[in-house]
């Protein structure tokens, strides 16, 4: 009892306890090297910190208090404004003109009081001590118990008949994100969009006439995954997606039925995705534009909110680099290209076993980095482009097709009896005004190069979610029921 008077074992156990509530929050979405490095990052910024404040106070046990505190509000920033933010009496505070200073006065009035007052600091330590002990063994035994119950398999449930099939063609299923379809590109931005219709036809695709089930990536490839449309307890309609949700549909996707029923055939996942699918990490998981992996857990860090929420004031002058969100920009062309790259790679690897391909690029998906030649853009103040730069939309759709039509043409030269598929998750819904255009965020893109020259008969309209059961019943030979065709509209 004494140590823990006199110890700062709070100071070690703080990034400890951070780790481990993070992965207990987003359990399943990050792995325990990455906890590591970001326990470690923590201990070291921690270190600095408390060497700084000894310096300027000569005093351990205040320098370990003060670093506690201005750690713990550092790290967990992110919580603390949302719960001010969720309370409808302190929703003032969360603005950072307001809390930040709030914050700035309170580690004052600290250091003053821990000046003061040093018979309260043994009691601070023990205190601190007992309760960091007290949240980590209750992670530690949470964690444990959700590994113990977590089922790997995700809800759907389809019945299928291995001895039917007969020939295993390797795969490559390629989606480009907000991929609009034809209608779309014609109707609102007057763009015939015939060039790539007419490639994918003079390489033998069909364009399958799709909409997408959702009009949200994590909702859609869920869906797309699972062939089965997402648990109707969920309010699309009238509720807002939160990071429940989001977590909720990484699992669905990472235990897919489709990449079990591909296993089942003896095939071969190569996932080179914004996802991760089964034991195979998504592409770039240290730069990730999605709440995922150790991402998820930086987001709640004072920086990352202060580059997100405020970045933006810096867009369009010499400190843009700085403080403006990168990530969404470079980071989301860097993906692109290490797909591209890891599909390349792939195609030169021969296998004696068949394999099931997916790549999730981020293209045409805002932001609009590249214009049709594939140079970097900016607009007209020099800031970079915005969702809502339309403008520079049709410039980057037409350098996705040249993506697509390089990939493909790549694809069909050394694979040549490959099942190919391009399709895109959603259609656009980058318009200011979103309920406006609702239809045509479901309008996508499904041009499919089938091996198989009988196709069974499909309606006018194949949602999104019935995609793969067509798949497996053209290729396959299985007689998997359709579902009912729908499309569902998610607050996100």
């Amino acid at each position: 009892m004494n140590r823990l008077k006199k110890t700062p074992f709070f100071l070690f156990l703080l990034p400890v306890f951070f780790s481990l509530h993070g992965a207990l929050e987003i359990y399943g979405s990050i792995y325990f090297l990455e906890l590591c490095i970001l326990g470690l990052g923590i201990c070291i910024g921690m270190a600095l910190l408390y060497s700084a404040i000894y310096f300027f106070t000569k005093s351990p046990k205040i320098a370990s208090l003060i670093t506690f505190y201005i750690s713990l509000l550092y790290i967990f920033f992110g919580a603390l404004q949302d719960w001010i933010q969720g309370k409808a009496f302190l929703s003032v505070m969360h603005r950072y003109s307001v809390l930040l200073p709030v914050l700035g006065v309170s580690i004052v009035c600290l250091m003053y009081l821990l000046k003061k007052n040093t018979a309260i600091h043994k009691k601070l330590f023990l205190y601190l001590n007992v309760l960091l002990i007290l949240y980590c063994l209750l992670d530690t035994v949470m964690l444990l118990n959700k590994s113990a119950n977590t089922k790997e398999k995700a809800w759907a449930n389809i019945s299928f008949d291995l001895s039917k099939v007969k020939a295993k063609p390797n795969v490559y299923y390629l989606l480009f994100d907000e991929y609009p379809g034809y209608k779309t590109l014609k109707a609102e931005f007057g763009f015939a969009n015939d060039s790539l219709y007419n490639f994918f036809k003079n390489k033998g695709f069909t364009i399958l006439p799709s909409v997408s089930t959702y009009n949200f990536t994590l909702f859609s490839m869920s869906s797309i995954f699972n062939m089965q449309y997402i648990d109707s307890n969920y309010n699309h309609e009238h509720e807002m997606t939160d990071l429940g949700d989001f977590r909720k549909r990484f699992l669905e996707i990472k235990h897919g039925e489709v990449f079990s029923l591909y296993k089942s055939m003896g095939y071969q996942i190569e996932n080179y995705s914004i996802f991760d699918v089964g034991d195979l990490a998504c592409i770039n998981t240290d730069k990730s534009f999605l709440p995922i992996h150790a991402k998820a857990l930086k987001t709640k860090m004072l920086h990352h909110r202060l580059i997100k929420d405020v970045g933006w004031w810096f867009n369009g002058t010499m400190l843009q680099n700085i403080f403006t969100s990168k990530e969404a920009i470079y980071y989301a062309d860097e993906t692109n290209r290490d797909i591209n790259n890891a599909i390349n790679k792939s195609l030169a690897q021969k296998s004696n076993k068949p394999k099931f391909c997916y790549a999730h690029f981020v293209m045409p998906h805002a932001p609009y980095f590249r214009d049709s030649s594939g140079a970097f853009i900016r607009n007209e103040k020099g800031q970079i482009v915005t969702p809502t730069d339309t403008q520079y939309f049709l410039p980057y759709l037409k350098y996705t097709n040249a993506y697509i039509s390089s990939l493909v043409n790549k694809i069909v030269q050394e694979d040549s009896s490959a099942i190919i598929v391009v399709m895109s998750d959603h259609g656009f819904r980058d318009y200011s005004n979103n309920k406006a255009f609702r239809l045509s965020a479901f309008d996508n893109i499904c041009a499919v190069r089938f091996t198989n020259n009988n196709l069974p008969p499909y309606t006018d309209s194949l949602s999104s979610v019935n995609f793969f059961r067509y798949l497996f019943n053209s290729e396959y030979g299985q007689q998997i029921p359709y579902i009912k065709d729908s499309t569902i509209w998610v607050n996100y």
